[in-house]
């Protein structure tokens, strides 16, 4: 179990402010009321980066934002830029094309990628499969030559999210992998993956670090039937073959619920002949990448998944 002093200060004093707030449980609210809350810490993300241009598309019917990174012109492209392909978290529930805006800013500039964020289906509306389809059929479009429509460089792509996201990420990569499409890297933060089963974290971090227990739970049942966890499209921890997927940098954190279940993917992966780079923030929370105006961690975790999605020269 994480000792309580090592977590973080200005996510100690959120926490705090948040308890002391009686704000209802997530799993306690309406979807739509959820989904509002939800939108409220938009507000924790902090400034405001310019990009180059941003620009909202369809994809092969599903909405995308694009961010181009400052430097480089649609209009006058140089060169084909890299592509990071984005599902935001949210626990298949929540989270839009607007609560993911400040990360994507930063995660252009700073990896001088286009990123395409995916505005996929949600439950309880629509449930599992419908986030993994609509991934796969952004992600498979731009890998298979759509990337230079935008100016990206379809050889050049690259999957990632975080929470649900990262389980999208994941699954995709598997899907990727099958397909013989080749991915460069899979960026996954805090990722779930495993729905079948809790793992000690879900114990040791379960209450009073933003997600609960409880509330990973009722995702959960949002998204899947209890017949359909065990499916490695929803559990990508249970496929059975993850070697071949793209390589990997998995970002987890120490007050995390699903710290565990990240760091045995990582094992999985490791295992299976990927080459992995896991790293831990042992003092943060779950979603912190998105509370830049709270923590430098979040800035920390953005320029760790730019290094990793660097292009070897």
């Amino acid at each position: 179990m994480p000792d309580p002093s090592l977590l973080d200060p200005a996510l100690k004093a959120l926490l705090d402010t948040m308890a002391e707030s009686g704000a209802a449980p997530v799993e306690s609210l309406t979807v739509q009321e959820a989904r509002e809350f939800n939108e409220m810490f938009t507000a924790l993300g902090g400034e405001v980066e310019d990009v180059s241009a941003v620009e909202d598309l369809q994809i092969e019917g599903v909405p995308c934002r694009l961010y181009r990174p400052l430097g480089s012109s649609p209009e006058q492209p140089s060169e084909l830029l890299p592509v990071l392909v984005w599902f935001h978290g949210g626990g298949w529930v929540l989270g839009t094309l607007d609560s993911t805006d400040l990360t994507a800013r930063s995660l252009a500039n700073r990896s001088q990628h286009l990123v395409v964020v995916v505005d996929y289906r949600l439950a309880p509306e629509s449930q599992f499969p419908a986030a993994v389809e609509d991934c796969w059929s952004v992600t498979s479009w731009l890998a298979d030559g759509g990337a230079e429509t935008l100016g990206g460089n379809a050889a050049q792509v690259s999957v990632g999210g975080d929470s649900a996201g990262g389980n999208l990420a994941a699954v995709v990569s598997i899907l990727s992998r099958d397909a013989a499409l080749a991915l460069r890297r899979q960026i996954l933060v805090y990722p779930v993956t495993d729905v079948a089963n809790e793992s000690a974290s879900y114990v040791e971090n379960g209450t009073g670090h933003l997600l609960t227990t409880d509330t990973m739970r009722w995702f959960i049942q949002s998204y899947t039937s209890p017949d359909q966890r065990s499916d490695w499209r929803a559990s990508p921890l249970l496929a059975e073959n993850l070697s071949g997927v793209a390589q990997a940098y998995l970002l987890t954190a120490g007050f995390d619920p699903l710290r565990d279940e990240g760091r045995a993917y990582a094992d999985r992966l490791l295992d299976s002949g990927v080459s992995v780079t896991q790293q831990e923030f042992p003092t943060a929370i779950h979603a912190f990448l998105n509370l830049g105006g709270v923590t430098p961690l979040a800035a920390e975790a953005i320029n760790a998944i730019a290094a990793a999605l660097e292009i070897e020269t």
